[in-house]
């Protein structure tokens, strides 16, 4: 089995905290804090979350196969992930918001965690 990489942290808070878990349907590392909250939101409360020692590579990618869709650009999956900013982007929000950003496609980066 694969663990998850001691230094990733929690893609929801902004309190550096280690990564303990992972939603599958929002694609994020989660901290124990927001794990509990991820649990307690009606949206998000039937949400899977795969705990560090269920994490593999294929559990990640799997994931990135689900469509998530922009807020703004309610047509546009989720695809890229914006290096700069820390967050997931639709391909116009990369090309108009963050035209000058480092990014690359969610697989991609999915694959740079479990290197």
């Amino acid at each position: 089995m694969f663990y998850l990489p001691y230094f990733q942290v929690c893609m929801s808070c902004d309190d550096n905290t280690e990564a303990t878990g992972f939603c599958v349907e929002c694609v994020e590392f989660l901290c124990v804090t927001c794990i509990e909250a991820h649990q307690r939101v009606k949206f998000t409360r039937d949400h899977t979350i795969r705990q560090k020692e269920e994490m593999s590579p294929e559990a990640v990618g799997a994931s990135t196969q689900k469509p998530v869709f922009c807020d703004i650009h309610k047509q546009e999956p989720l695809k890229l992930f914006c290096e700069t900013c820390d967050r997931l982007t639709c391909r116009d929000c990369q090309l108009l918001k963050h035209k000058d950003h480092k990014y690359d496609h969610i697989y991609l980066f999915t694959l740079y965690l479990f290197r």
